[in-house]
């Protein structure tokens, strides 16, 4: 059984637990720009989906939510609008609509709606979830690229510190 993140009803079966992605740097499968710089870091991100083994898991999970932002399943954002683009040709080539289901129904309508729950706005930082500002983790979360940022760069800066003292200890 399997609920709409593509997680099983068991957490010991989840896919993502095997993903070779797992371990690597989220940041190398967001690609934000353009050109030469960018290409080599879609491709090594490819890389890491080659010797994975959930990668048609991983490919389906980004189809089914439609992930505009990451490399999943060894394919890129625009690989998988295509895909989408395509599937949804044939679709409509193959059932095209039918007139009497396709009117409104009397009384639609006028009933009440219930309110769905309330969409997150913002992070617990007061980053805004908008745009370019928001991705969907390994894990399937909604995550905030400006406190991934901030997290990775005081990391790399203890790592820094770490280093140095390192070397001052070696002299």
């Amino acid at each position: 059984m399997s609920n709409t993140w593509g997680m099983t009803s068991d957490p010991a079966d989840d896919w993502r637990k095997r993903a070779a992605c797992k371990d690597e740097d989220p940041e190398l499968f967001f690609n934000e720009g353009l050109g030469y710089l960018s290409q080599a870091k879609t491709d090594a991100a490819k890389e890491v989906c080659r010797r994975c083994p959930v990668t048609d898991q991983c490919l389906a999970w980004a189809l089914a939510i439609g992930d505009d932002w990451a490399v999943c399943g060894g394919t890129t954002p625009a690989e998988r609008r295509g895909y989408r683009n395509r599937r949804e040709r044939v679709l409509a080539e193959q059932f095209p609509p039918v007139p009497e289901l396709t009117q409104e129904l009397p009384g639609v309508k006028d009933r009440p709606r219930r309110p769905g729950p309330k969409k997150k706005t913002h992070c617990v930082n007061g980053h805004s979830f908008e745009g370019a500002n928001i991705y969907i983790d390994c894990r399937g979360f909604q995550a905030c690229r400006a406190c991934h940022a901030d997290r990775s760069r005081a990391r790399r800066a203890v790592d820094r510190e770490a280093k140095r003292a390192e070397a001052s200890h070696v002299r």
